[in-house]
């Protein structure tokens, strides 16, 4: 099969500005690393990496915008040092388009772009209409582009893209703001593109779930390297993160052992008080997908292994307070000798179930209007400023004081600081905890109501699959 883009250690340094005039730079940044790569005719691929990996850098020497600092890369045949024939091959679109009139319509817009690739006339007309009619903007081409929504935005920006009938298509990012229903009909076009029209696309996202949609291969770029390359299914069983699991077992045989050994690899036994000569705690990982947790309780029941505690452990957590804990003991001289553990424990857990049902009253809202993720963290920022995690309530203005007694962050803190760092009693504990429960109370029945409103709605507009 032919290769539509082809790059052998690519590499871009950027070199960072001197003060001093008599200098013309003081090192550099290395945005992509000797990146090499190979990409198919028509082939759907996808690029992903966290911002700063240097994707953006190696679409933009792909598409001949920068020059690279080393290496070597053909695009439709063309080396890099052939930039005209390479622009009139290929297209790009990007996630924050500002090079559309806000003032002229959609079509004028696009009269405007097809002169810029040599169309005029009758031929440019037909050309519009056609790339419009791909997109679903005819009916809308009318309207000034400030009324557009993003997703509308969106559709005329690789309408735009299209006009000079590209071979290949570069995608940055083209989901990003929009809602799922927009998402969704970006993905139907995109797939029509690549399908119907044989387009090569090469598809830059954050989003590994769009790449299994949409592509057949995906590479991961990480500091300017790609790291692997491979489907995305395949991918994603190797990047899932494993949660560590606990099981508290009574009785646990060899023959049981020997068909463990198959399902867990990892898995390994301690013996355990508490149960009898023959309890074992049972220790192995499963990632989310994998059906090893399956897997391993099918095993014990199918043995008549009986399972007194079942727990878990996500790495991430358990290293998170881990360094808290390390830090205010070591960094702050944290004295927890006389703390009320028992109180600090029941605070924790209200707190889990009122803070649980705040983030799904937040997600249904999502899920209802479609986006207010900025809201949301806004919210959660504000929340912790007035609610006494950085500075004490009692300071603040009495206006935010008061708004601080309405949030239930303000009581879980306090209770928690109580119990560990006061070693207060149950007495001196209990206002807050009552308060928290009552918080529980009221937001829990309201979360299972807006929850259950927002999946309704999502069901009736045909977006519930998205979430």
């Amino acid at each position: 099969m032919d290769e539509a883009i082809s790059a052998s250690n690519l590499s871009k340094i950027f070199d960072h500005p001197s003060r001093w005039r008599f200098r013309a730079h003081i090192g550099g940044k290395s945005a992509v690393d000797n990146v090499s790569l190979a990409i198919h005719q028509g082939e759907l691929f996808g690029l992903l990496g966290p911002n700063g990996a240097g994707k953006t850098t190696l679409v933009k020497m792909l598409c001949t915008l920068i020059l690279p600092t080393s290496g070597q890369a053909t695009v439709v045949g063309y080396s890099l040092a052939q930039p005209e024939k390479i622009r009139q091959k290929v297209g790009l679109v990007v996630s924050d388009e500002r090079s559309f009139y806000w003032r002229l319509t959609g079509w004028q817009n696009m009269a405007f772009f097809a002169s810029m690739v040599g169309l005029s006339g009758r031929e440019a007309d037909q050309r519009i209409r056609r790339v419009l009619n791909h997109v679903d903007m005819v009916a809308d081409a009318g309207k000034s582009f400030r009324t557009y929504s993003t997703g509308m935005k969106q559709r005329l920006a690789i309408a735009r893209s299209l006009l000079h009938q590209p071979t290949i298509l570069f995608m940055d990012e083209p989901s990003r703001s929009l809602d799922p229903k927009a998402t969704s009909r970006l993905h139907q076009q995109i797939r029509e593109l690549n399908y119907q029209q044989r387009t090569t696309i090469f598809l830059i996202t954050h989003d590994l779930s769009e790449a299994e949609k949409l592509c057949g291969r995906v590479a991961v770029m990480h500091h300017g390297q790609i790291k692997v390359s491979g489907r995305p299914s395949d991918l994603r069983r190797q990047l899932h993160y494993r949660t560590g699991y606990i099981l508290s077992i009574a009785g646990l045989t060899a023959a049981v052992r020997a068909a463990l050994q198959p399902i867990a690899p990892d898995f390994r036994t301690e013996p355990v008080a508490g149960l009898d000569e023959s309890g074992f705690l049972l220790y192995f990982s499963a990632g989310e997908s994998d059906g090893r947790l399956t897997a391993v309780l099918d095993c014990l029941r199918d043995n008549q292994i009986e399972i007194v505690i079942c727990s878990s452990i996500h790495p991430r957590v358990t290293i998170r307070v881990f360094i808290y804990l390390l830090l205010g003991t070591l960094i702050f001289t944290l004295d927890l000798d006389g703390a009320n553990y028992w109180a600090a424990l029941v605070t924790l857990l209200l707190s889990i179930i009122a803070f649980a049902s705040i983030g799904i009253i937040a997600a249904g809202i999502i899920m209802i209007v479609k986006r207010g993720e900025a809201l949301t963290t806004l919210f959660g920022a504000f929340a912790n400023l007035v609610g006494g995690i950085y500075y004490p309530v009692g300071i603040m203005p009495g206006w935010l004081q008061f708004i601080a007694k309405l949030i239930p962050v303000t009581y879980a803190v306090r209770a928690m600081r109580l119990s560990l760092l006061a070693g207060a009693s149950w007495t001196e504990i209990a206002p807050d905890l009552a308060i928290l429960l009552g918080f529980i109370i009221v937001l829990f029945p309201l979360s299972l109501f807006v929850f259950h409103s927002a999946v309704e709605q999502a069901r009736q507009d045909g977006s519930l699959a998205h979430y």
